[in-house]
């Protein structure tokens, strides 16, 4: 191992995993929340944050074979939460966004997870510190190349759309 191990790091990683897991394991309370996928949280989450993205930029910039990708999309076209639309500068590709729906059910979750968490956060002038740190290893973990590993170089070297 050519990496010494940072204690602190490891911790981080570990209590992150475990934070998630135990989100996810309550689940929800409000029967109205779609319940989602983690494959199409992401997906969800990406388009959430850039609108208008093609199929093939998400499956790329998520590090999703085609297949995942398309999968996803075509689940989450079903439960009402992306709508494909023409791009108008090319009428043969697709732009994909979160539909109102996509948002109520955003909405609730977060006032979920608000409910849950909040309460639990004793240092709240630590939290936002705590943030910046998680969003910068999302960012950085998304141009890595274990992030990748899950594409369809081919697919993406074309940049054909899902």
């Amino acid at each position: 191992m050519g990496v010494p191990i940072d204690p602190d790091v490891v911790e981080l990683a570990d209590l992150v995993l475990s934070v998630a897991r135990k989100i996810t394991v309550r689940g929800h309370a409000d029967p109205q929340v779609i319940v989602l996928t983690p494959l199409e949280s992401l997906v969800l989450r990406h388009l959430h944050e850039h609108p208008g993205s093609s199929p093939s930029s998400v499956a790329r910039e998520a590090g999703l074979t085609t297949s995942n990708m398309s999968a996803a999309l075509r689940s989450l076209v079903a439960k009402g939460l992306v709508q494909r639309c023409a791009d108008p500068g090319d009428g043969r590709s697709l732009r994909l966004f979160p539909t109102a729906c996509a948002d109520e059910n955003f909405a609730r979750v977060s006032a979920e997870w608000t409910a849950m968490l909040a309460p639990l956060i004793a240092a709240r002038q630590e939290l936002a510190g705590a943030v910046r740190v998680l969003r910068e290893l999302d960012r950085g973990l998304s141009g890595s190349p274990e992030a990748e590993v899950d594409r369809d170089a081919s697919t993406v070297q074309r940049g054909d759309d899902v």
